[in-house]
């Protein structure tokens, strides 16, 4: 065997390898194994492979090095260009990405997808306008592309509602019981422009037909979740910090924004990203990359991470070095960094650990509007507890009972109560408090948030585009009637 032949067998055993681990749940290997093959020679295909697998491990800096070479052994290549956009897209950096994309779309006018992809990475980016031309140029080339209807219903404001309203229903019409993903995407679309028509009863019916598709898919088990809240609490307890005190490892760069779905973490971190010294870091996967060789925190691991204490590592300084060397390798060195992953609420024990003296920021909102809100998103990912008022109730109360444990156990100046109908009702009094809890100074255009250009790729990409208002507040009341079997539930 010739000695490239040899090195391709080599490279191909190593990327069946990482596909093994990741497949098997050894994400922390996997990912060693994947970004030890960035340093050598390969062909085009081979970096594509190596970028999907790293995407698929959320390590998506190293995604981007692993496209960006896929591009340059691929010149012309049109999966390597849309590979790097999505990779790029994910770290925020969507110009490039809208670039990039654009020139596929262009290349492939005939492509619904691609048309659909250049609008998502436009709506991320505030460019609203575009994006819609972008969805429906893909729906010019497909009239049964559900997600791009969908996506037109939500930028809708009223210009082409019945539209788009006839094309969805069209669409239903059409499109078999089997899709059930692209019928849930039409209903939730449907239901945003009945709902814009001041139509709730219909509004309300549409929501709850695609609400129950979701479930039918979501499977979660919130005993699950209970029994994990209950693992953290006994693991990140006060004597867990009183005993572990000189283990911390300061880091004061991060400010975590925390809350249930859809209770403002987007509008307040809008209001940071406002500011000079402040980069907007969105859902980043980042605090996971730096704790995955600890799983969830749980008391098994937690053991294992006493264990190496004493034998004199220092497992919470070396998570905290990684999380800075991220945090560093993405955004640059200098300011504040804004982090809203939703499911950091669960990891607050192990921040105040590996960076200590970070802000953390804990968003509240009524319980029945936030339950509502929750109600009629379809969320792309996770988040299936949503699709069920019980279940939304049951998790609300979960998520209540553990931020409490983290307020009790956890250095009082670091987490920043703040209700949303306090920061909608009077921006300039609070406002100012988020600033100044993470030792900022006010800047004008902080108290414009809707101007910060920062992406969004939360449910809230238009609504954070807007000044700040109070509508949000009352928006359920008028589906009061459809809520009432809930009402004391959610509200408890």
């Amino acid at each position: 065997m010739n000695q490239n032949k040899a090195t391709s067998v080599h490279l191909q055993a190593e990327l069946n390898k990482a596909h093994h681990l990741l497949a098997s749940g050894r994400r922390p290997d996997a990912i060693a194994v994947l970004r030890a093959m960035l340093k050598v020679q390969a062909s085009g295909p081979f970096w594509g492979n190596v970028g999907l697998l790293l995407m698929r491990a959320a390590d998506y800096d190293s995604s981007v090095v692993a496209a960006r070479k896929f591009v340059a052994a691929s010149p012309g290549s049109y999966e390597a260009t849309s590979l790097l956009a999505n990779v790029l897209a994910n770290i925020g950096k969507l110009d490039e990405a809208i670039a990039l994309a654009a020139k596929v779309a262009e290349k492939l006018p005939n492509s619904p997808d691609t048309h659909y992809n250049l609008g998502i990475y436009l709506s991320r980016n505030g460019e609203i306008k575009r994006a819609t031309k972008s969805f429906s140029e893909a729906v010019s080339r497909d009239p049964d592309h559900a997600l791009s209807l969908e996506y037109l219903a939500y930028l809708d404001k009223g210009e082409f509602t019945d539209v788009v309203l006839q094309q969805i229903n069209d669409c239903l019409a059409r499109i078999g019981p089997g899709d059930t993903a692209g019928r849930a995407a039409l209903l939730y679309g449907k239901a945003a422009l009945l709902d814009r028509q001041q139509d709730p009863d219909q509004a309300f019916a549409a929501y709850e037909a695609g609400a129950e598709l979701m479930n039918s898919a979501a499977h979660v088990d919130l005993s699950q979740v209970e029994d994990y809240v209950n693992g953290l609490k006994k693991s990140f307890s006060e004597e867990f910090f009183a005993a572990n005190a000189d283990h911390r490892f300061e880091n004061r760069r991060p400010v975590f924004i925390v809350d249930v779905p859809r209770s403002g973490t987007t509008l307040v971190e809008s209001v940071m990203a406002s500011h000079s010294k402040v980069t907007a870091g969105g859902e980043t996967k980042l605090l996971g990359l730096a704790t995955m060789r600890y799983g969830r925190f749980g008391p098994h691991d937690i053991a294992q991470i006493h264990d190496q204490a004493n034998a004199g590592k220092k497992p919470w300084a070396e998570m905290g070095r990684e999380l800075l060397r991220l945090q560093n390798q993405r955004y640059g060195r200098k300011g504040r960094v804004t982090e809203k992953n939703l499911g950091h609420h669960f990891l607050m024990g192990a921040i105040s650990m590996m960076a200590s003296g970070a802000r953390i920021i804990y968003c509240t909102r009524d319980p029945v509007a936030t339950a509502w809100s929750c109600f009629r998103v379809r969320f792309s990912n996770g988040n299936g507890w949503s699709y069920d008022f019980g279940s939304i109730a049951r998790y609300q109360r979960l998520y209540r009972n553990l931020m409490s444990h983290w307020q009790r156990v956890l250095p009082e100046s670091s987490i920043l109560e703040l209700a949303y109908e306090d920061l909608v009702s009077d921006p300039a009094t609070t406002i100012p408090k988020i600033l100044s809890h993470a030792d900022l100074a006010l800047e004008p255009a902080c108290l414009t948030p809707h101007r910060a250009k920062m992406p969004v790729i939360t449910a809230s990409v238009t609504q954070v585009r807007q000044p700040i208002q109070t509508a949000p507040i009352n928006a359920w009341r008028k589906y009061q009637s459809h809520l009432a079997p809930y009402l004391d539930e959610l509200a408890s």
